[in-house]
């Protein structure tokens, strides 16, 4: 059992965002009767309104699965500006090549910045892309949404992931991985990504989580992130780590810094600057690598090392620029590049050898029950011809399964 956080939160000062309201996201799916003696999975997923079913299709396939207490959907109705895809094609180059050419005073960044700001995967430019370029700082209004729900009424979980709006997740291979990692670090924060493009000393200046397959953190690291930072004289030394980095100040953060700010209110903060220049990926993985303090590695004097499940380029799914791609399946924990119909196929597989695992069948608003069963006897039938021996659930015993509450907004 956790050491309840409530009792954690009342030895913190107030928070800055302690007086402010917040609107909830635009879809905000709870399962209001968990209780932290299960595993709890807390789940945030960047998108847009463009494609707004890709957000409902996550919320009612793998994001129903029992694990899963919150799912928070983040899109441009929560942006902080509101008025960025008006921005002029003028503008738009400006800004990018103001951040092509951004002096920080670590020459690596500048030149990393320089090289591979506005490329997405396989090198695609998005720098024509306004929807693109905008949504990098939805990170920001993500880090304090969690900032004012987990510093205010809403306990934190064993779990947060942090996912794009195409990531499949296959929840129960997640949560086992999860679970032994968080039993080989005991009770120390942990951050782990489904992929990672691994730091060197040629070109990457930090680990950085490749967004599609997710950014996993664990209590005590939610815990660190959402805590008030004292920098001031008397303060200083419980908090030494996160000062130091705050001081050396590599990115130009400590111009947004106050005194009794959280990291995750620092950060969100900085993501409102004018002239932002960092992909959310890129964000994410400074803040983990800078900003969480471990004490074990405190001691052997180094910053925190973002691991992944697998490392680039030998990830899950993948799109190469040759265009090859390596396809998602049953067997996969992490996937990108999902459309809402590839997630309720993949989805399939995992309820038939699973039911409870599942508040409720896992479907689409487009696809009917008849076709969802139809589905579903298809993917038993299949695995019958693999495994013969394998008895499977009746799905006859769906209804008896827990069902959850969900709140979409009516713009889906």
């Amino acid at each position: 059992m956790h050491t309840s956080s409530s009792f954690l939160l009342s030895l913190m000062k107030p928070s800055l965002f302690d007086e402010r309201t917040f609107p909830p996201p635009i879809i905000d799916y709870n399962d209001l009767g968990f209780s932290l003696e299960d595993v709890a999975i807390d789940v945030i997923s960047i998108g847009s309104l463009t494609r707004a079913d890709y957000l409902k299709a996550q919320a009612t396939t793998w994001a129903s699965h029992v694990s899963i207490r919150h799912f928070w959907g983040i899109t441009e109705i929560d942006d902080f500006d509101n008025e960025c895809v008006s921005m002029t094609p003028e503008e738009q180059s400006t800004h990018v090549q103001t951040c092509k050419s951004m002096q920080t005073n670590d020459p690596f960044i500048n030149s990393f910045v320089s090289k591979y700001y506005g490329l997405s995967e396989g090198e695609r430019s998005r720098i024509d892309d306004k929807g693109w370029i905008c949504a990098q700082r939805r990170i920001g209004r993500a880090f304090e949404w969690i900032q004012s729900q987990y510093h205010g009424s809403v306990d934190p979980p064993n779990f947060l992931i942090v996912v794009d709006d195409d990531t499949f997740l296959d929840v129960t291979k997640l949560q086992m991985y999860l679970q032994r990692e968080q039993e080989s670090i005991e009770s120390r924060p942990m951050g782990r990504a489904g992929c990672i493009f691994k730091e060197n000393d040629s070109s990457i200046p930090w680990s950085i989580p490749y967004g599609g397959f997710g950014t996993y953190l664990n209590r005590e690291a939610i815990l660190q992130l959402i805590r008030p930072v004292s920098c001031d004289t008397g303060n200083k030394k419980t908090n030494e780590r996160v000062c130091e980095n705050i001081e050396r100040s590599r990115l130009g953060e400590s111009g947004v810094y106050k005194d009794g700010m959280s990291v995750l209110e620092m950060f969100s903060e900085f993501s409102k600057l004018k002239e932002y220049c960092m992909h959310s990926d890129w964000l994410i993985g400074y803040m983990i690598k800078f900003y969480l303090d471990d004490e074990f590695d405190s001691f052997e004097n180094k910053n925190y090392e973002l691991l992944g499940m697998k490392n680039y380029p030998f990830c899950g799914n993948f799109t190469v620029p040759t265009g090859s791609v390596r396809r998602c399946n049953n067997k996969s924990t992490a996937c990108h590049n999902q459309k809402p119909k590839d997630m309720e196929s993949i989805i399939m597989s995992s309820f038939v050898k699973s039911p409870s695992s599942y508040k409720a069948l896992p479907v689409l608003a487009t696809t009917s029950e008849e076709e969802s069963l139809k589905m579903i006897k298809e993917k038993k039938d299949q695995d019958k011809e693999t495994h013969e021996t394998i008895a499977l659930p009746n799905v006859l015993l769906i209804g008896a399964q827990k069902s959850g509450t969900s709140a979409v907004s009516d713009i889906i």
